[in-house]
């Protein structure tokens, strides 16, 4: 029931197959909503794509390894989804605005502290943890409060929510390295710090549609469970586990490293800005292309996601064939193998365990990435630092992502086999039924 200050809602009525829609479309207000977190997730993928090009930086600054300086990045992505899980509470509590403005105040704050660190570990500290919390804060509100303000057309709008991600990951790197070359390292972030408290903002703006109820019990079970292990009984579920680990190594650990990479060939950091721009363009063009293939009848979303990981195999081996064409067509392959991957992940934990614990599922998922991020970056960087030849670490990559395709194509087939088995036993019952519904009207 709709509170006394919330708009009425607009009229349902019975679709074909029986399901309440609403007669009219979103009204105004939902529609500007959705410009405004299209620009609060592009403030945020900014973030997440900016950090390529401050290693490269970091690294010569503070003359440290790059394990060292990779632990920046790991902490705060750990921090990010592993600690994810627990924001669902306060959102419920205190709404989306209030939540997002917290969690975009305290990432900017974090990110403004790194600015003034003397040493590495105070990066640990600022640019990991409190910025960590703060954009692990400020991610939930957003998705939450699209689906509280679209119905009919809440697909598109998910889409373009996550448009607006895909935006800041391609200005992040080029507008990062601008920023460098004009204020050093210590402008650039705090720059990036007040650029990024924007979202404090429009994250007030996040109004609730209509009053919602206060969670009953089985919405704070489902939060009390939300990491429940008990689901890796499903050993379909434990094997893409598995092989997502692997594949967010490779994923994780060459987005952060190609900058130093295309350095360390010699290249310039322009170079390396434009190539890491270059990826995230890829992959914001390959998911519109992939969800409309993943939603054509008979489509195995495993399968896609195993030639996507492949992809990812591809773009470890042109690597070595070396020259400025390789790195493209190597960025061009992981844009390609990130669209690919980061599209149908929701659906395929929807396919393997259902919509009903999709809560629990991605939590439990969300889990194992953060702890993968926490690793791969800073160990790939150990293997430049033990060897001086950063194609080690790229070979690691290559390996890593090769398995993951593997577990996913023999997962893929599994699947297949198993799907088709009970279309035909279900087959055979039906005849079993339709026969002895004959013979019993005929002994009638």
């Amino acid at each position: 029931m709709d509170g006394p200050d919330s708009p009425p809602s607009p009229k349902p009525r019975k679709s074909r197959c029986g399901i309440q829609c609403h007669q009219d479309s979103e009204p105004l207000e939902a529609w500007l909503l959705l410009i405004r977190i299209m620009l609060y997730n592009a403030l945020t993928g900014i973030n997440f794509s900016c950090f390529g090009v401050l290693y490269v930086e970091y690294t010569e600054y503070f003359r440290s390894s790059k394990s060292e300086i990779g632990w920046v990045v790991s902490i705060q992505g750990a921090t990010i989804n592993i600690l994810g899980i627990f924001v669902s509470k306060p959102l419920e509590q205190f709404g989306c605005s209030r939540v997002a403005f917290v969690g975009s105040v305290l990432g900017s704050v974090g990110l403004a502290l790194s600015a003034l660190a003397p040493n590495v570990p105070v990066l640990y500290a600022t640019q990991g943890v409190i910025a960590g919390i703060g954009f692990c804060i400020a991610a939930l509100p957003s998705p939450v409060i699209l689906q509280q303000h679209f119905s009919a057309n809440r697909i598109f709008a998910n889409g373009m929510g996550h448009l607006g991600y895909s935006i800041g990951h391609i200005i992040g790197p080029p507008l990062t390295q601008f920023l460098f070359e004009g204020f050093g390292w210590r402008g650039c972030i705090l720059l990036l710090a007040g650029i990024m408290a924007n979202r404090a903002p429009l994250g007030l703006t996040f109004w609730a549609h209509r009053k919602q109820k206060k969670p009953d019990q089985s919405s704070t079970g489902c939060f009390s469970n939300i990491i429940d292990f008990s689901l890796f009984r499903d050993k379909r579920f434990l094997f893409f586990c598995i092989g997502s680990m692997l594949q967010k190594f490779y994923t994780i650990s060459y987005v952060n490293h190609l900058p130093s990479y295309v350095v360390y060939l010699g290249y310039s950091l322009d170079n390396a800005a434009f190539l890491t721009s270059f990826v995230f363009f890829l992959n914001t063009t390959t998911k519109l292309l992939v969800a409309f293939v993943s939603n054509m009848k008979g489509v195995n979303h495993l399968m896609q996601f195993s030639i996507g990981t492949f992809i990812g195999t591809f773009s470890i081996f042109v690597l070595f064939i070396y020259g400025y064409t390789a790195l493209i067509l190597s960025a061009f392959a992981t844009g390609l193998h990130l669209g690919v991957t980061l599209t149908i992940t929701w659906v395929i934990l929807v396919d393997l365990l259902g919509v009903e614990v999709i809560a629990r599922s991605l939590g439990l998922y969300n889990f194992l990435v953060g702890i993968i991020s926490l690793i791969c970056t800073p160990l790939c960087g150990f293997l430049y630092d033990v060897t001086n030849y950063y194609e080690s670490a790229f070979i690691v990559m290559g390996i890593v992502v090769t398995s993951a395709g593997v577990i996913f194509s023999v997962l893929a087939v599994h699947v297949d086999r198993s799907n088709k088995s009970k279309e035909v036993e279900d087959e055979e019952c039906e005849v079993v039924a339709e026969l002895h519904g004959s013979q019993l009207s005929i002994a009638i």
